[in-house]
């Protein structure tokens, strides 16, 4: 049998000792030059999680642990929301409550903004838009390291700011500093572009617009 006939065996559900010992032959380690393996999908959060977690403590270190701030907002009648409701809202979010990473950790893009792109260390800088193309929702990457925001503008490295999504230079550059006090995570994308991710806002909307729920937490999910 040839390899697309294989595949339709199994697209169909029709498969025989043969064919499962043809696909087991295919087995074997693999290595990729740029780090970034392929991703595995699973039907349940918990198996993605439970996958993630072992991918995790296969690379050195303790790693850096990000728990994210929620707020809650109002309901559309007007209501504040309650903490559970707060915790049932973000649970739909892509952004999980508390992540942790590592550096050789493999992550996913899942909020595309703004940047602050330093030119020189001391005071030009220019905020720009991530260009469609470049880095868009479920670019992959991998975690290079940590730095505060400090640090990344003396190595000329890209910030990503939510405060860059609504507004100017010097509102970016003046949130930048309040960033100063923890080290956040900077990620190399496949086609080598690097970004340090500060904290970004997540929100749930109610009927009317406004904020039913906010998360604020960093950009990234962990991917296998």
């Amino acid at each position: 049998l040839g390899f697309v006939d294989m595949l339709n065996l199994l697209r169909w559900g029709v498969t025989s000792s043969e064919v499962v010992q043809a696909f087991r032959a295919l087995a074997r380690p693999v290595s990729y030059t740029d780090g970034i393996g392929p991703t595995e999908l699973y039907p349940l959060r918990a198996e993605v999680e439970r996958a993630n977690r072992a991918r995790l403590d296969a690379l050195p270190g303790s790693g850096t642990r990000y728990d994210a701030t929620d707020t809650p907002g109002i309901n559309s009648y007007g209501e504040k929301v309650s903490i559970p409701q707060m915790e049932c809202l973000l649970d739909r979010l892509v952004a999980p409550r508390s992540i942790l990473l590592k550096a050789g950790a493999q992550v996913m893009l899942i909020k595309v903004g703004r940047f602050l792109r330093r030119m020189n260390y001391r005071d030009a800088a220019i905020l720009e838009n991530l260009v469609q193309g470049q880095l868009v929702n479920g670019s992959v990457g991998q975690v290079i390291g940590f730095r505060t925001a400090q640090e990344a503008s003396q190595s000329l490295t890209d910030i990503g700011t939510e405060e860059g999504l609504k507004g100017n230079k010097a509102e970016a550059l003046r949130a930048v500093t309040r960033y100063n006090d923890a080290k956040w995570p900077v990620v190399r994308f496949t086609n080598g572009r690097e970004l340090l991710c500060v904290p970004t806002e997540f929100t749930v909307n109610n009927a009317n617009g406004e904020i039913e729920a906010s998360r604020w937490q960093v950009c990234w999910r962990g991917l296998l």
